[in-house]
């Protein structure tokens, strides 16, 4: 049975203007909602703590997606997308009381029942970031953030589990400490979230955009190694040159933090060895294991009050596992193993949270189930 008590009273009949679309976020985002899902032909669904659910009675048709597409990029985007190029502009309201909000947006050409349309995603961008202890980062991790000074520090999930709020989280506590005195520069595309309204006594703070600032992520990392940065934020590392500035502001003395797209640790380390010609491997994994620092996965679980949890895996690094790693026939393997006997494994998290009655019996068992496949994965993987 569809869910409609979510459904947004006055719905606009039709969407025309960026008026229209405004009213509708910001009923969204008094719901809590992370994303918006503009398709036409279906009721337009968002993401509230990971159900998705339906805030218009009606359907949505061309013209109102067209006018989402043109309100969020410009009137030229459909001609755009019909020639295959996807669309990943940002956009940003105020809303009635003021309040600033900010989406990622995400536009492409597809077929819906057998028809050419247009389909428009809007993530939301919560451009304050978080504390540590909001977000219930172990003090452990801030700590090996807050002491090092030159390697790599990489935040893994799937898109949607709070990487990059970890991250923003980690930072924003260096920033606000008046004891440092730092210079971050952020990569991102776009940039999500800002530093601009937290108390930086003795630090600076340079985003970078992908797209505006700087051509990609690789060239901005070459351009923020030219600012005397004592921290770079690679917003994501996704592909083989960025991975190699990435790894060689590391060699070159600097501090790096990035996050990777892989279920857990493990599988992060082989798949940004991946990312590279066979021939580059061996080069890789020792330059990658020696700049690491730490390595955390999250993910989130549905709690029993219907919001989420955040469960994590942590790998710090050491010399020894580093050398370990470098020399291991089965590095992901050696890397998970790593994690259950010198850092914390994911199931050690999950266990955690469902001692403490935060997610129910089926989330835990499901959740269990899925670590045990990936356990049983590494002994195949490279």
């Amino acid at each position: 049975m569809t869910d409609t008590s979510l459904v947004m009273p006055g719905f606009p009949d039709k969407i025309t203007s960026e008026h229209e679309l405004n009213l509708v976020l910001e009923h969204a985002t008094n719901l809590g909602a992370s994303d918006l899902f503009f398709i036409a032909g279906d009721q337009l669904m968002v993401r509230v703590y990971g159900r998705f659910v339906p805030i218009s009675t009606r359907r949505l048709k061309d013209m109102d997606v067209t006018a989402v597409l043109s309100a969020i990029h410009s009137n030229e985007a459909e001609t755009l997308l019909k020639s295959g190029v996807p669309l990943n502009p940002s956009y940003e309201y105020r809303s009635t009381t003021g309040h600033r909000h900010r989406y990622r947006a995400n536009a492409v050409s597809t077929r819906v029942r057998g028809r050419g349309t247009t389909r428009v995603t809007l993530r939301t961008i919560n451009h304050v970031p978080p504390s540590v202890e909001e977000i219930g980062l172990d003090p452990s991790i801030v700590k090996i953030c807050s002491e090092s000074t030159k390697g790599l520090v990489g935040f893994i999930g799937a898109t949607g589990t709070g990487k990059s709020s970890s991250l923003a989280a980690i930072l924003a506590n260096q920033l606000e400490d008046p004891e440092r005195h730092e210079h971050l520069v952020t990569i991102e595309q776009p940039i999500e979230y800002v530093y601009d309204d937290i108390v930086r006594i003795n630090s600076l703070y340079t985003p970078l955009e992908v797209g505006k600032g700087v051509q990609s992520f690789a060239a901005g990392v070459e351009n923020a190694m030219r600012m005397a940065p004592t921290s770079i934020l690679v917003g994501e590392t996704r592909d083989p040159e960025t991975a190699l500035a990435t790894i060689s502001a590391c060699l070159s003395g600097h501090m790096a933090y990035t996050t990777l797209h892989a279920p857990g640790v493990a599988e992060a380390v082989t798949r940004l060895i991946n990312l590279f010609p066979h021939e580059m491997h061996g080069q890789i994994r020792t330059d990658f294991c020696q700049q690491s620092v730490l390595l955390v996965a999250q993910a989130l679980l549905p709690t029993v009050d219907g919001k989420r949890v955040a469960v994590r895996e942590v790998l710090p690094f050491d010399d020894p596992l580093r050398e370990r790693l470098i020399g291991a026939a089965n590095i992901a393997q050696e890397a998970l193993l790593a994690t259950e006997s010198q850092g914390q494994p994911m199931i050690a998290d999950i266990e955690r949270v469902h001692q403490a009655g935060l997610i129910s019996d089926s989330v835990y068992q499901g959740a269990k189930f899925n670590y045990d496949r990936r356990r049983q994965g590494m002994q195949y993987a490279a």
